[in-house]
């Protein structure tokens, strides 16, 4: 099973590889104050910071990538 962290790190490769610099810097925004320690020992936080902006994570679900991913990592199918 593929640890929290890894299945955020996949995530967040998507999201990157997505090259929409706006939704990028809305996400950064979004997590501002986090850092990689609190992604690497937490990574719920950075879920559950994005959670409370409804409109950017239903902007990130709406991005193919991003849920083809996020599936791929849930059913640990990410390589």
């Amino acid at each position: 099973m593929m640890r929290p962290e890894y299945r955020l790190a996949y995530l967040v490769r998507g999201i990157l590889e997505s090259k929409n610099p706006e939704l990028l810097g809305d996400i950064l925004t979004a997590v501002t104050s986090l850092d990689a320690e609190d992604a690497d020992r937490s990574p719920h936080a950075v879920v559950n910071r994005l959670i409370r902006h409804p409109i950017l994570l239903g902007r990130l679900i709406a991005q193919p990538e991003v849920r083809r991913r996020g599936y791929n990592a849930y059913i640990n199918r990410w390589k």
